[in-house]
Formats: C-alpha cells, sequence, structure tokens
C-alpha cells in the first residue's frame, strides 16, 4: 500500500456548524492511500494526525458535516487491489502555532511515516 498526505490547509474554512471551541480553528488534511497488493485494506481517518514541535498531536475531530472541504476522506472504506481512496480530514487546531508534521500510524506499521508541513 502507499500513503500521501497532499495538502494542509487552516485559512478559510467555515464553522457553520459552530462546533468550534474558543481559540480553535479547522484545519484540513488531503491524504490519499492506495492498495498496492492482492487483499483488500480498510482505511480510517483516524491513523492520521497532526504533530507539533512541543510534542502535543491532535487526531482528526471525525466530523463529516458542515462546509468543510470536499471531498471528505471515508470513516471506514474497503480498498480493492489497485483501487485508491482521497480525501480530507477535519482536524480542530489551535489558532495560535502551526503543526510542523503530519503522521501516519495504522496498525500494520512499526513506527508512523511522517511529512513535514510548510511554515505556510
Amino acid at each position: 500500500m502507499s500513503a500521501t498526505a497532499l495538502t494542509y490547509r487552516d485559512e478559510g474554512i467555515k464553522d457553520s456548524l459552530s462546533l468550534l471551541n474558543t481559540g480553535q480553528k479547522w484545519a484540513t488534511l488531503e491524504v490519499k492511500v492506495c492498495n498496492k497488493g492482492s487483499k483488500p485494506i480498510e482505511t480510517t481517518p483516524f491513523v492520521w494526525s497532526l504533530a507539533y514541535p512541543d510534542g502535543a498531536r491532535v487526531e482528526p475531530a471525525g466530523t463529516t458535516a458542515g462546509d468543510l472541504p470536499q471531498p471528505l476522506y471515508p470513516m471506514n472504506a474497503k480498498v480493492g487491489s489497485g483501487d485508491c481512496v482521497r480525501g480530507n480530514i477535519a482536524f480542530q487546531v489551535s489558532k495560535e502555532g502551526r503543526p510542523e508534521r503530519v503522521l501516519y500510524s495504522p496498525g500494520m506499521l512499526d513506527e508512523p511515516v511522517e511529512w513535514q508541513i510548510s511554515k505556510g
């Protein structure tokens, strides 16, 4: 299988459902996972997280509604051999600071795969 963090965005995303706490904003991470094996795999947004320089990590919000950029990454999707799934994962992040890395940590990996986030 292959996994890629495509785009991190934390500006201009509306909070039409009023789900955010004071001092928070929405961020999205566009990701793509492809099954290069012969057996189906199952994907979930909950194996993705954002890592901050101080050691804090933010897990996905798990929401699928509102004005979040489409398409959303599916909560649970079976991906057949040779197929891919792509979409945006929502995170509730602090208005202050910015994550430095994206972590992908499915149970089948001993260590997370990491991508650097640009300073924006």
